[in-house]
């Protein structure tokens, strides 16, 4: 990639990253208003009115809109320094902390992985060939795979355990940046949320009656949450293009 690629895809990451429609928007309307102005001064305002009856309506009509102009362009100016300027500061300390948040989702989710076997094999899932969504040809035979592992194998405490440090750094991205991330990320987070309480009821139920029913119902929330993580960390990776 030569050096002019690479300041273009630069270019297109921070666009993809920082502009969100309203910017573009407020950016577009504002330019707009502020060429109007300089046409106006420059050319227009020059111009002798077509009926000069003593009261010149369109140098009129064209003060109002002038004054009009002046005010969007105040307010664009107003907006980017006290609403885009901090939010780009917001973005720039949240990818930050996104990166190490998701190093983390990303260890854990291994330590997990790592040791769940495919079907009746001795071979182990490794962090890139585990499902991430369900439209994945895997995503059956992943979820089967879990379930046996944790039904069979797979210790209580330590899945409540590692599991509540993944949701420990899974839930407070939504909590902190919800009012900047993408809706998409913010229907998972919701959705993981949802699936944590369900986690915290079933449980309840599995501390008070170890049945295998209630092992079973669990295995499908953790499964689930395990998926979403992962999928949260290679979405906000590649959004918001976090590299080593």
């Amino acid at each position: 990639m030569n050096k002019y690629s690479e300041i273009k895809e630069k270019i297109k990451i921070a666009k993809r990253i920082y502009l969100i429609k309203m910017d573009k928007v407020v950016l577009f309307v504002s330019f707009l208003c502020f060429f109007w102005i300089i046409l106006y001064k420059l050319l227009l305002s020059n111009i002798k009115p077509i009926f000069d009856n003593g009261y010149n309506i369109s140098a009129n009509i064209a003060d109002i809109i002038y004054a009009v102009f002046s005010s969007i362009i105040a307010a664009g100016i107003f907006y980017y320094f006290t609403v885009f300027m901090p939010k780009c500061s917001m973005i720039k300390s949240m990818r930050i902390q996104l990166f190490i948040d998701i190093k983390q989702i990303d260890s854990i989710s291994k330590t997990l992985i790592e040791v769940i076997d495919k079907g009746n094999t001795k071979i182990k899932y490794t962090i890139d060939d585990f499902p991430i969504i369900t439209k994945d040809p895997n995503f059956a035979l992943a979820k089967i795979d879990f379930e046996n592992w944790f039904v069979t194998n797979g210790d209580l405490v330590l899945e409540e355990i590692t599991f509540s440090y993944l949701k420990s750094y899974v839930e407070p991205i939504f909590l902190n940046y919800s009012n900047i991330l993408p809706q998409e990320i913010i229907t998972i987070l919701n959705d993981f949320k949802f699936r944590s309480f369900n986690i915290a009821n079933v449980l309840i139920k599995m501390k008070n009656e170890v049945q295998q029913k209630d092992k079973r119902a669990a295995s499908e929330n953790y499964f689930m949450q395990l998926v979403q993580a992962r999928f949260i960390s290679n979405v906000l990776r590649m959004y918001y293009n976090l590299k080593e």
